[in-house]
């Protein structure tokens, strides 16, 4: 895990206390970790688990017991709730990745095995990860990942119609997902978008537009290299017919080079204004119109801290 110049301040909690821990599990979740290796790997370093939810619960209990710290042991959409619970809480969040993409994770390079990351909490630093606030006809919420129209959504939606709940290896699950995207691209029409990013209108018919608070989104598909989640910035990415063919090879690409490299227009942004005549997906959900036919966006710079 690496670690950042932070003050000495922020290490002590996980240093010199016995630390209570709410723990957030997914028993769904891609790495199929059981929760009895999770709990031991936790009491292992003398620290106090002192409630478990599971993630399909009323995610708000995490916070009952007065924890010191959050665990959030599962996926995208299992971190994404815990975030969403912590912030501007004051309560660091840890995370143990064990979903399918892990873009979250990724993002903060935030990988190894279950001991070893409960182990390097006691070293490790506290991190301000920003989240984006979105309101629309559903009202205010919170995102993690992102927010866009065309290709994602669309991928999304097909890949939720035809899902059987077969048990598939991450890996093969994710290579499963980009040739779904890549197929779906394939049939994808342009839709009309206008998006306003700190002032700055864009009109016009795209294959997709993505408002991003991290470089990944979906099945790791890498589209704002330059994104962090940490920078204050929400990373506008645009693109339309003329790029049709770059997508389409980095979507080959990425099947084989997982660092494949897609290069579309990006422009970083605090405030952005999406509005298409489509879907929009905010993080792993599909809004569908009237909903999601418009949505305002503002960055919220370090709403949580997360143990890197």
């Amino acid at each position: 895990m690496q670690t950042c110049g932070h003050s000495v301040a922020a290490r002590l909690l996980i240093t010199h206390l016995r630390v209570r821990v709410s723990l957030l599990y997914n028993s769904g979740a891609g790495a199929g970790v059981s929760l009895d290796h999770i709990r031991a790997a936790i009491e292992q370093q003398g620290h106090e688990v002192v409630s478990v939810v599971e993630a399909h619960a009323d995610v708000k209990r995490l916070l009952d017991d007065g924890p010191d710290m959050v665990v959030a042991a599962g996926g995208d959409g299992t971190i994404a709730k815990a975030v969403r619970t912590l912030v501007h809480r004051g309560i660091p969040l840890a995370i143990l990745p064990l979903g399918t993409a892990n873009n979250i994770a990724r993002s903060l390079a935030i990988q190894g095995s279950i001991d070893d990351l409960a182990a390097a909490w006691r070293t490790a630093s506290r991190v301000p990860l920003d989240v984006g606030i979105a309101d629309g006809a559903w009202g205010r919420q919170v995102f993690v990942e992102g927010i866009g129209a065309g290709l994602i959504p669309a991928a999304i939606a097909d890949m939720d119609s035809r899902s059987d709940g077969e048990e598939i290896a991450p890996p093969a699950k994710v290579a499963g997902a980009i040739r779904t995207t890549g197929r779906v691209f394939s049939q994808l029409k342009p839709v009309e978008m206008t998006i306003v990013a700190d002032g700055a209108r864009t009109t016009g018919a795209f294959l997709l537009a993505e408002v991003l608070n991290m470089p990944s989104i979906g099945a790791n598909l890498t589209f704002s290299a330059d994104a962090t989640p940490s920078d204050g910035f929400l990373h506008v990415v645009i693109a339309g017919e003329e790029h049709r063919d770059e997508v389409a090879r980095y979507l080959q690409q990425v099947l084989v080079r997982r660092d494949a490299a897609l290069s579309l227009p990006s422009t970083r942004a605090r405030h952005v204004t999406l509005e298409c005549a489509g879907d929009i997906h905010l993080d792993d959900e599909v809004l569908s119109p009237p909903a999601g036919r418009m949505v305002s966006m503002r960055i919220d710079a370090g709403a949580v801290e997360v143990l890197v």
